[in-house]
Order: structure tokens, then sequence, then C-alpha cells
């Protein structure tokens, strides 16, 4: 009978490098747009050493909108899919939503949709504080989660990204949601 083999779990690998000090190196390097460390262990494997609370740099043309509709609460009837014309919103790309938002807040393509109003007047809010401003925010922050396609989905803080999307950002600081 053949023997059968597995590889082995990120949890194991991390215990033979402390149980038997396999390290062989160390490096930078970039996961997506964060810089992480990693160590090369004896096997020639990477482990990166990423904290949950590490706040990294990702350009909006790498974020995906995780959720098949954004903004509807605060007594808000409508979010921001319906509002422009979206069946869902879930995995499109951040920028699709965001130029036509910006556009929009900058009164050149207004959807006629009624919950349009609602919606510029939170942007407003968000804008008139500025990037400093939003990004002091303390509630829940602009948080992302790994996508298998080398980008992110946005899962906290879409009305924020939005906002400083509309101020000119062409990117992010956010946190990794494990």
């Amino acid at each position: 009978m053949a023997a059968v083999t597995t590889m082995p779990t990120f949890a194991a690998l991390a215990a033979v490098i402390v149980e038997r000090d396999f390290d062989i190196g160390h490096g930078w390097t970039t996961l997506g747009s964060a810089r992480v460390h990693v160590q090369k262990t004896a096997n020639a494997c990477y482990i990166a050493k990423m904290t949950a609370s590490e706040v990294i740099t990702v350009p909006f043309s790498r974020l995906t909108l995780h959720y098949r509709e954004i903004g509807i609460h605060r007594s808000r009837r409508w979010g921001f899919g319906t509002v422009f014309g979206f069946r869902t919103l879930k995995d499109l790309p951040f920028v699709s939503l965001a130029s036509k938002v910006k556009q929009a807040y900058e009164g050149k393509n207004v959807p006629a949709h009624e919950g349009w109003p609602a919606q510029r007047e939170a942007l407003k809010w968000l804008v008139d504080k500025g990037r400093d401003g939003i990004y002091a925010l303390e509630a829940k922050g602009i948080k992302i989660k790994h996508t298998p396609f080398r980008s992110y989905y946005l899962t906290e803080g879409n009305h924020r990204a939005l906002a400083l999307f509309v101020l000119g950002d062409v990117e992010i600081q956010a946190r990794i949601k494990r």
C-alpha cells in the first residue's frame, strides 16, 4: 500500500521553525501592496508574518466590493447599488462604482433616483472632514479582506473609501480583516 503524503499546515511549519530553529534567512517582500516580513525555512517555504492590526496601503484599483449593497443604514432606504442602477455590488471593482459616485457628487452625471440626496449627504459629511478627519474617525475604520485574485474585498468603511476617492486619493490605508 502506498504511503499518503499531506502538505503541512501553516501552524505545523511555524512549529517546525520554532522547535528546530530551521530559519535560514530573512527578507522583505510585498504581499499585494503590503510590505511584510518573511522567513525562509529549510524547505524553501516563505512564511509571512503580518499581524491582524497592521495597516497597509492599497490602490483603489485593487479593491472589490464585498456586499450586494452598501449604504443602507442610518435611515437611508436605498443603497449605492440601487441608486446607480447596479443589480448587485458583490464582486464589482470598487472603481466602477466610485467613478460614478464621484461624477454624481461633482454634479456631472447625477442619478435621478430619489435615494441619491441621502447618499450624497452622508458622503458630503465625510468629504467635509477631509483625509485626516476620515482616518481619525475611530468607529470601525476601513477594513479589507484578501481575495484569491491579488485584490482585496472592501469589508468595512465603504462610505469612507468613496469619500477618499471623491477627494482625489488613489489609494487607501486599511486594516486586514482576518
